[in-house]
């Protein structure tokens, strides 16, 4: 708390001094200029945080479409053509040939998935006094 406190501190009298420094360029403007330059120092200010955070926004939801993306994976266990008991768990990818090494005869194991097609039922329900 004691930093944060201190970070506004500094950034207050930051603000006030270079629109005290700007105001004295215009002496005889000195009060319009100096509120002038602080309300455009502020301005300034919210702008570019504005701009910073959606920046931080869109690298966030970038970022959540690649963990989307990765938790569309399709794993699935296989089983080695040189043992029937040995099984293990292969990412199925379908923008790549999955291959993977067994754990039992450390061979390279090519895997293809294929697709089966099924008729899409809607199901019936009954009721408590049908049945």
């Amino acid at each position: 708390m004691k930093s944060s406190l201190a970070k506004i501190l500094y950034s207050t009298i930051l603000t006030f001094s270079i629109s005290t420094i700007v105001g004295l360029i215009f002496k005889s403007n000195f009060w319009y200029v100096f509120v002038l330059t602080t309300i455009s120092q502020v301005i300034g200010f919210l702008i570019l945080n504005q701009i910073y955070t959606n920046r931080l926004k869109q690298s966030l939801e970038m970022i959540k479409a690649d963990q989307l993306r990765e938790q569309n994976r399709n794993y699935v266990n296989v089983v080695c053509p040189c043992n029937e008991k040995s099984v293990q768990l292969v990412d199925i990818r379908f923008d790549t040939k999955p291959q993977y090494t067994c754990n039992k005869c450390n061979k390279q194991v090519s895997c293809e998935a294929s697709v089966r097609t099924f008729t899409v039922t809607s199901p019936v329900y009954f009721g408590k006094d049908n049945g």
